[in-house]
């Protein structure tokens, strides 16, 4: 959030520029076009104007291209070529016709930094703490939902570690729609999930479905594809836990009627949306499938992408850290594919295969028929890709004494020992964005100060884990209700 260099992440000044014109009230702004951008192919430049706006904004962060960032109260010349001067206070953003709630929370962050004097830096980084709170309460949404307050909630939340990637953690500390679009996914599933499971003490109906519907409001209104990943975690949930998802609708009519009503002006608002303000590929079927290869070509980028790729998409994490975190994810769903019925390894086999298929359709369908050299990143489609493991912990929730009864104690243990990678492979990641942006930002405090707290907080999870298998259960947290929402306890961190 504060160690990463301003601007140092994909298409974050055009994000700046959309949250800073929210922040004085402009939603709409005036058509423009990019003449030439670097060495971006026609059909790039092309796309790019078509969801461009001049946008009116506070005085410190007028006079941006899209692709810088003001710093100093000032947008240095950029790569980009505009079609004419901009007016006076006003700034150019290449994602303006991207829907508004994700937006709202950097918006505030910018207006609070401008009503006490704030600098365009200090606003971009306040934008980045607004987004980063509001993304990491759903998070904490969903690990709350995954958590039982039993012995089992060791090896579920292991499991749950692995959906929170470094790329899930980048994209969430800086300015955009993705990190509440990420989160938020998470934190529907494992609502539906939660939902699908008998009914326990520690979280009452009601709670359930206020998480659920919350969290898939925001997810239908973060981005353009809200609506499709509504239907993609919903149809994943019903192929696994059909009856009891229909039993939970029944069991607690009117706040099922509630969330349910959430989901559907949610996917009303964005359609809208889409059909007053975003532009559309010119695309079709035959288009679509000559256009397979390419994206099937492109899934192990998209691979390398979901463990974490940094910066603007061109700082790479050391490939042990990638090749063990997808390992991890596999051995997840071989364990639960091992320890599962017949019905439950149809819908690991049906989450997979959606997860592929999920991000072939938008590479295919949406992403190539708009420029050929635009690149398929795993963020695109994340919210099918986070459901593979959050079924497979589901699974093995249900099959926990078996798995016991298989493994003994070695089965926390190795849940402990996931825990223990994920924290080891989140510490190395902020490092290798470190060493790559050291010379190009002194963050606020300092290097250091970031770099022992990060230090910190990983020996502070290794120690956490360490007391969680000596007493073989994690504690239930104690103190007063969360004021996000119902059913959330402080101390449950992401």
């Amino acid at each position: 959030m504060f160690s990463n260099p301003p601007g140092a992440a994909s298409d974050e000044p055009s994000h700046l520029v959309k949250a800073a014109a929210l922040s004085v009230g402009d939603v709409w702004g005036a058509p423009v076009r990019y003449e030439k951008v670097g060495t971006w192919s026609p059909g790039k430049v092309a796309w790019i104007g078509r969801t461009s706006r001049i946008l009116h904004v506070p005085r410190d962060y007028a006079g941006c291209d899209g692709f810088t960032v003001p710093l100093d109260g000032r947008c240095a010349g950029g790569r980009a070529v505009l079609d004419r001067r901009l007016p006076p206070g006003t700034s150019v953003s290449y994602v303006a016709t991207y829907p508004v709630p994700a937006y709202l929370p950097a918006a505030l962050g910018i207006r609070v930094a401008s009503a006490l004097g704030g600098s365009a830096t200090a606003g971009l980084l306040l934008a980045r703490a607004a987004g980063a709170v509001a993304a990491a309460a759903l998070a904490t949404g969903a690990v709350r939902l995954l958590r039982r307050g039993d012995r089992d909630d060791l090896p579920a939340l292991a499991g749950a570690s692995l959906t929170l990637t470094p790329m899930l953690v980048f994209t969430c500390s800086q300015v955009s729609g993705s990190g509440l679009e990420l989160c938020s996914g998470l934190c529907f599933g494992a609502g539906l999930l939660r939902l699908a499971r008998p009914a326990t003490e520690d979280l009452s109906a009601r709670t359930v479905w206020a998480w659920t519907g919350v969290s898939g409001l925001v997810l239908a209104t973060a981005r353009t594809l809200g609506p499709l990943w509504l239907a993609v975690v919903v149809g994943m949930v019903l192929v696994l836990r059909r009856g009891r998802l229909l039993e939970a609708v029944r069991t607690a009519p009117r706040a099922a009627a509630t969330a349910i009503g959430c989901l559907l002006a949610g996917v009303a608002m964005s359609l809208a949306w889409q059909a007053a303000v975003e532009p559309h590929p010119q695309t079709s079927p035959a288009i679509a499938i000559a256009n397979v290869p390419a994206a099937i070509r492109g899934l192990l980028g998209v691979a390398d992408m979901y463990v974490g790729r940094f910066g603007w998409i061109q700082i790479r994490l050391p490939l042990l850290i990638v090749v063990g975190w997808l390992l991890l994810v596999a051995g997840l769903v071989a364990v639960a594919r091992r320890l599962g019925t017949r019905r439950e390894r149809i819908a690991l086999a049906c989450s997979v295969a959606a997860a592929f298929g999920a991000t072939v359709f938008v590479a295919a369908y949406a992403l190539l028929p708009t420029a050929p050299d635009f690149v398929m990143q795993a963020r695109y489609v994340m919210p099918a890709l986070s459901m593979v493991p959050l079924v497979a912990i589901d699974v093995l929730r249900g099959h926990a004494s078996e798995a016991r009864r298989r493994w003994g104690p070695r089965w926390d243990g190795l849940s402990a020992a996931v825990l223990a990678s994920v924290i080891v492979a989140q510490a190395a990641a902020f490092g290798t964005n470190v060493a790559a942006q050291r010379a190009a930002w002194h963050p606020p405090l300092g290097w250091g100060v970031w770099e022992c707290g990060v230090g910190i907080a990983a020996l502070f999870g290794l120690g956490a884990t360490t007391r969680v298998l000596r007493h073989g259960r994690v504690p239930s947290p104690a103190g007063a209700r969360s004021p996000v929402l119902p059913g959330v306890v402080r101390g449950v961190q992401q």
